[in-house]
């Protein structure tokens, strides 16, 4: 099974983020991330064996953080603006406390086999996948890249599966790990 460890986003913030980047959807040669499947990823574990999935949910369940306060912020792109190949939203305020979630999860998953990423850690949440470049693209990310689109507290992170069709990937929660209450 495909998974994924993430931050879950609000239905009201994620509504107001695919109100900003739909109009991307009818651009040739970019496929948009669908409103519900909106999140920052902390670590994508890729294929793991289902018999070894309560191993996953112990170790996950060590970690202890508290909640974080998130802003989503500005639009970037990876590798870079003038290359775009991934548009995504940033994060603003509690960027270093989704970073140290992020190291931590991935120090949980370590043991099990799961690969560190080799490249630093960057929260943002994906909006867009670009294969081919076009000017349109450029034009909404300088239009948009000082964005603010609101702020949330994020008080659990989740365990979800990715499920790979052919109208896009499908996102099942499996569990929620919540925060320690300050």
């Amino acid at each position: 099974m495909r998974l994924f460890v993430g931050i879950p986003i609000p239905d009201d913030l994620r509504r107001k983020i695919y109100g900003v980047y739909r109009v991307l959807e009818d651009v040739q040669g970019v496929k948009t991330v669908e409103e519900e499947n909106l999140h920052i990823t902390l670590k994508f574990i890729g294929e793991f064996p289902e018999h070894r999935l309560q191993d996953v949910f112990n170790a996950l369940s060590k970690i202890r953080y508290h909640p974080i306060d998130i802003e989503i912020s500005g639009l970037g792109a990876f590798p870079s603006l003038s290359s775009p190949r991934v548009v995504w939203a940033g994060i603003g305020r509690g960027h270093e406390e989704v970073t140290h979630l992020a190291k931590a999860v991935e120090r949980a998953l370590e043991p099990m086999g799961v690969r560190p990423e080799a490249r630093p850690f960057h929260p943002h949440v994906t909006l867009a996948r670009v294969k081919r470049p076009c000017g349109i693209v450029h034009q909404f990310l300088e239009r948009n890249k000082n964005i603010a689109f609101g702020t949330f507290t994020a008080r659990c992170f989740v365990l979800f599966k990715s499920t790979l069709t052919s109208s896009g990937p499908i996102y099942t929660e499996l569990a929620r790990f919540p925060a320690e209450e300050l």
